[in-house]
């Protein structure tokens, strides 16, 4: 009985860990033909030097990072990659002007005061995404989220997820990633970085 047991067990055990792996590929799959897609989009759209510099270094860091063969490597990658942002807002003196993205999320607080916005770029092979953050919690102290009434809340209120869009916005300095990051891993924040900024204009992509 309980050798019948134990081969149940790791019947159950195998068969979870496929499924896993399987929803792994699947995933993995989903994201690459969203990139696929998106620098297919974006292909005729004025992409900014400073935006295709930046995320396509980005996306170098996060390959340097796979290929390091130990934890120390890694970590010696990310911290290199956080410098590089911190360059990066020094020498765009803390802005970033007319960058191309997707729209992928719109949400407002109960009663609508408060709208976070996500806006995302693959163009360069990776996703990047540029977003306030989306809980007045976090927004403590970088009053990122628009306000009912303000220019962008009032541009984003046209928009669908989905339309494609030039965007400024003002980057948030960091003391330990250059410009503030949202990811919790030194891995997703070179896989699928998330920077924290303030929008001051978002424009539909002709």
């Amino acid at each position: 009985m309980k050798y019948l047991q134990k081969i149940k067990f790791l019947f159950l055990s195998l068969t979870s860990i496929f499924f896993i792996f399987l929803a792994i590929g699947s995933e993995e799959e989903t994201q690459a033909n969203q990139v696929k897609e998106a620098k297919e989009q974006t292909a005729s759209l004025n992409i900014p030097e400073e935006q295709t510099n930046f995320e396509s270094s980005r996306k170098l860091y996060y390959e340097k990072y796979l290929a390091g063969q130990n934890e120390i490597k890694k970590s010696a990658v990310f911290n290199n990659a956080n410098a590089d942002a911190a360059t990066f807002r020094k020498n765009n003196k803390g802005l970033i002007q007319n960058f191309v993205g997707k729209i992928t999320d719109i949400a407002t607080d109960q009663g609508g005061d408060y709208v976070s916005i996500v806006i995302q770029s693959s163009s360069q092979g990776i996703t990047v995404s540029y977003k306030t953050w989306n809980n007045s919690f976090s927004d403590i102290g970088d009053n990122t989220m628009p306000a009912k009434g303000s220019k962008i809340y009032n541009q984003v209120a046209e928009f669908t997820e989905g339309d494609y869009v030039y965007f400024s916005a003002k980057t948030i300095k960091d003391s330990q990633r250059g410009m503030k990051e949202g990811s919790l891993t030194e891995l997703g924040s070179l896989k699928r970085p998330e920077f924290i900024v303030k929008f001051t204009d978002i424009i539909k992509a002709e």
